[in-house]
Order: C-alpha cells, then structure tokens, then sequence
C-alpha cells in the first residue's frame, strides 16, 4: 500500500521541507507506534535501491492514524502514512507531501483463508475483487 510523508503547511514553512532523505533526521516527527511496543516507527524509503530507515526525533507519539494526522495538522512535525490516510488534506493542501520523489517500500496488503481446504468459488471471487479494488486505486499489485 503506498505511504506519503507529509506535514503541514505551517510546520514546513518553520523549519523547511526535507529536500532529500539524509536532511529527515533534521527534521522532528510525530511518532507512531503499536501497542506493546516501546518505540516507534522509524521512516522507511528506498534510496539508491536500498532500504533506508530513519529515525526521526519526536516530543509527541501516538498509537492511533487519526491522532497521528491530527497532529500533524496541527504542525507538530512529519508523518509517514498510508496515502489513503491523507488523501483529503494533501487534495486541500491541509498538509502537503514532501520527498515525493522517493517511494517508501508500502504497507504490505493480504487476504488470508484456510489453505487446507479447497479455495470455494465465493473465496476466490472475493479475493479476485478485492485485488481489483487495490489495483483501481493503488496501480496493480507487486
């Protein structure tokens, strides 16, 4: 699932926009982590084919993607999200992407069903639409 790092206007316009990945650890970000873990979750894009992460510092972390975007509206720093998170406030410029240029490796997608059985038609049915959703939104599956 393809992820968009972003922040908000007034955010960038105080300490600029990242112009390339190495300038993010200059930057402050609003941690996200899962429960029961103790840290949160570094930045993730592929540069020069390899997969970078980088650890943001943040004052401010959350467990849940809608205070993760509300803080970022609010200007407390970057966040990395899936883009169907954001699609509405980068369409009305309530945040705004930064390093477009550099793709993060996504969000993997799955659909699980037993596997000792015979896949039924509805299952298959099923799991071929839901690959047609993905594709129609997000470009076909890797």
């Amino acid at each position: 699932m393809p992820e968009a790092i972003c922040a908000s206007p007034d955010y960038l316009a105080r300490h600029g926009a990242p112009a390339h990945p190495d300038e993010l650890p200059a930057h402050r970000a609003v941690g996200f982590f899962a429960s029961g873990h103790d840290r949160s979750y570094p930045f993730e894009l592929v540069v020069d084919g390899q997969l970078r992460e980088y650890a943001l510092g943040h004052w401010i972390a959350v467990n849940d993607a809608e205070a993760y975007v509300a803080c970022a509206l609010r200007g407390c720093g970057l966040i990395q999200l899936p883009r169907y998170h954001v699609e509405d406030a980068l369409r009305d410029g309530s945040l705004v992407e930064v390093l477009a240029g550099w793709r993060s490796p996504g969000l993997p997608v799955s659909a699980m069903y037993p596997q000792h059985r015979q896949l039924s038609a509805r299952l298959r049915v099923f799991v071929d639409w839901l690959v047609q959703i993905y594709a129609d939104r997000f470009g076909p599956l890797p």
